[in-house]
């Protein structure tokens, strides 16, 4: 709030972005929710033989003026997105959820013209004696890779 000629003015704040700060200069988004793959990674050695779930969250900061219909070369393509993801924890091993969510943000910012890219891992049931989902988040952007 500010005060302007003895009046309470409320002061414009931008909505907090889903994409990170610095590139929240790019409102707009492309989002993948839920995709979930069964894979062998994680810490100890049962967790990558018995495998789990895994779920993947996938934003993509875009320039939606530079888009043009019906071209998809001028956006990211969901199946390729989803090939990614699927690729890297299906056929990839990790021993932490942070490194695949690293590697998938840098393939997926790799292969599309855009601001930046936030991927969430989820293990939805991490054997901790209870019901617990872990969870790790990458963010990568154009430029810092």
């Amino acid at each position: 709030m500010t005060r302007r000629n003895g009046a309470t003015v409320a002061k414009r704040v931008r909505a907090p972005s889903s994409v990170p700060a610095d590139i929240s200069h790019a409102p707009d988004v492309v989002r993948l929710r839920g995709m979930q793959f069964y894979g062998f990674h994680g810490a100890t050695p049962q967790e990558r033989k018995i495998g789990q779930r895994f779920e993947v969250d996938v934003e993509m900061a875009i320039d939606a003026e530079k888009v043009v219909d019906g071209d998809l070369s001028t956006t990211p393509d969901y199946r390729i997105v989803y090939g990614i993801c699927n690729a890297c924890v299906t056929e990839r091993r990790y021993r932490l959820i942070e490194v695949m969510a690293r590697e998938i943000a840098h393939e997926i910012l790799a292969t599309f013209p855009m601001v930046g890219v936030r991927v969430t891992v989820r293990k939805p049931c991490v054997p901790l004696g209870g019901v617990v989902t872990v969870g790790a988040e990458a963010v990568a952007q154009r430029g810092n890779l």
